[in-house]
């Protein structure tokens, strides 16, 4: 997905992005999923965010060295930023436009370097700037978060419940500190909630769940094993924070700390990213 970007100052490659965006909007509509997974694009500077994984593993982010390479990033993308956040949410307005009438959600994921748009601080900013556009949701990539976290740029927890109003669904992977991701783990996880009696649920598992659920009320619902089709593949991580249950989610996760986790809905199809 990052071939093409949105933000590039290639109109040939702005093209094909949109090109291949259709193509995969129309894709899932004729298999009937629901969201497809959305990257921003990128301002246009150079690698920091592998550097300061390095530094990061390297036990320096506590030094001097580091907050000036952080200060220096942040300030470059500052300064760059107006033309490739124009472009991709131009670019956005097209897609949400085509997505709309073919009833497909759009997730704008989380990404993990430095330069990919939306920048970690704009997230609140982004989704009141598309209100109008109720198809275009938080795409949550739980390995992604925590690299942002293991930096020091972001609260992964406060981050993803500051997202639960415009929250489609997750990426869940685990992540070897600080930066390698996309790692499995053999934690359990589970349905319900402490008080109700509990449901394991182990890695590759996919599980139906409750349907009347509220943030302040998560009462156990019945969970039944479905085959790999169904709504809903859970991959066990570490790093996944408490979150507020999510509206247009209706299913709940618990980690075995009971960290509440919303997913994808039930009928909602394979997602496409």
């Amino acid at each position: 997905p990052n071939l093409f970007k949105f933000t590039s100052a290639d109109k040939r490659e702005r093209e094909n992005a949109w090109r291949y965006t259709s193509k995969t909007i129309e894709t899932a509509e004729r298999l009937k999923a629901k969201l497809v997974v959305l990257h921003m694009g990128c301002v246009d500077m150079k690698d920091y965010t592998d550097k300061l994984v390095d530094m990061v593993g390297e036990g320096q982010r506590e030094t001097a060295k580091y907050e000036k390479l952080c200060e220096e990033a942040m300030s470059k993308r500052e300064a760059r930023k107006e033309g490739p956040i124009r472009l991709a949410h131009d670019m956005l307005r097209h897609i949400a436009e085509f997505a709309a009438p073919r009833g497909i959600l759009l997730g704008i994921e989380n990404r993990e370097a430095l330069e990919e748009i939306p920048f970690e601080t704009d997230f609140g900013l982004f989704f009141r700037e598309f209100a109008d556009a109720p198809n275009v949701r938080y795409w949550h990539d739980t390995g992604h978060a925590q690299i942002k976290e293991n930096l020091g740029l972001i609260r992964h927890a406060m981050h993803l419940e500051s997202m639960s109003e415009y929250q489609a669904g997750f990426h869940i992977h685990d992540v070897q500190f600080p930066g390698r991701d996309h790692c499995p783990d053999s934690d359990r996880y589970v349905l319900g909630h402490p008080a109700s009696g509990r449901t394991s649920l182990h890695r590759g598992a996919v599980w139906r769940g409750a349907r009347s659920l509220d943030p302040g009320r998560l009462a156990l619902g019945t969970a039944a094993e479905r085959g790999l089709g169904g709504p809903t593949i859970i991959t066990a991580a570490r790093h996944i924070p408490a979150a507020l249950y999510s509206p247009c989610s209706g299913w709940v996760i618990f980690s075995h700390d009971f960290s509440a986790l919303p997913v994808s809905p039930p009928g909602a199809g394979p997602i496409l990213s």
